[in-house]
């Protein structure tokens, strides 16, 4: 069943090897968001992130600084008392959909709905930072 749909905008104001800085519209809300990486461990699955509600506004205005910047429409979905978020992109990214599972640890158990195709977790080339520089419309073959 599927719960909603949001637009979203986002964009990339700074990125190091230690983390991402973010600014993303969603509807009528802006978030600046920082996302760090740390080592994973085996019941942590996901780095930290800081994510603060902004004035639209502001949002829109980071988002015409960014270095890069993507569209996506996100479907929420629920399957097997699991949320699923299906992100479909838009413009140069056109014709990817990828399509995730928030999980709290690695032991959490969940089925995986039959529409879900190739597991890309871990694959640089599909991280949404690395979709706004290099977008997927624009490669020519296995991005590995």
């Amino acid at each position: 069943m599927g719960l909603k749909t949001t637009k979203i905008v986002q964009g990339y104001l700074a990125m190091s090897k230690n983390s991402i800085v973010r600014v993303r519209t969603v509807e009528e809300f802006g978030y600046l968001t920082i996302k760090t990486n740390r080592a994973p461990t085996e019941d942590v699955v996901e780095n930290d992130e800081f994510e603060y509600m902004v004035p639209l506004r502001d949002a829109k205005a980071m988002l015409a600084s960014c270095v890069s910047t993507l569209e996506k429409t996100r479907h929420y979905y629920e399957y097997r008392g699991n949320l699923w978020e299906i992100d479909v992109f838009e413009k140069l990214n056109s014709g990817l959909i990828k399509i995730e599972i928030e999980i709290p640890n690695r032991a959490h158990e969940f089925e995986v709905p039959d529409f879900v195709g190739v597991e890309v977790t871990g694959i640089d080339a599909y991280s949404n930072y690395m979709l706004s520089i290099n977008p997927y419309g624009q490669w020519m073959g296995d991005p590995k």
